[in-house]
């Protein structure tokens, strides 16, 4: 984030760098576990399904999020489309095994 003052000029710079250490290493849920979390509906979803939704799914990766206690955890994330290309939808389910 940069701020300038009236003559234009930097007044602040704030980079939000955050320097993540190894907590421990952990077993992962395989890309097949994670689709089957994906065909039982196990994940959240803003609007609502309705009745003769298909879901399109093209992707799928293996990515890293924080989570609400501030740890870097692994999520897969799908992505694809809902009913018509244009309606773009993703989902993620969280990589840890339980």
């Amino acid at each position: 984030m940069i701020q300038v003052d009236d003559s234009g000029a930097l007044a602040s710079f704030f980079y939000q760098i955050t320097w993540n250490e190894r907590a421990a290493n952990q077993p992962i849920l395989s890309p097949e576990e994670a689709w089957a979390q994906v065909q039982a509906g196990n994940f959240e979803q803003y609007v609502p399904f309705v009745p003769g939704d298909v879901v399109h799914v093209t992707g799928c990766e293996l990515r890293y999020l924080y989570d609400t206690k501030g740890f870097y955890q692994p999520v897969y994330a799908f992505s694809g489309y809902l009913n018509d290309p244009e309606n773009l939808w993703t989902c993620s389910i969280p990589a840890l095994k339980s």
